[in-house]
């Protein structure tokens, strides 16, 4: 999950906010 969110955030949260940033 780190890898996939360092695309969208610089944090290792699985928000839906950074969800729908794709």
């Amino acid at each position: 999950s780190l890898k996939n969110n360092k695309k969208y955030a610089p944090t290792e949260a699985a928000t839906p906010a950074t969800l729908h940033q794709r």
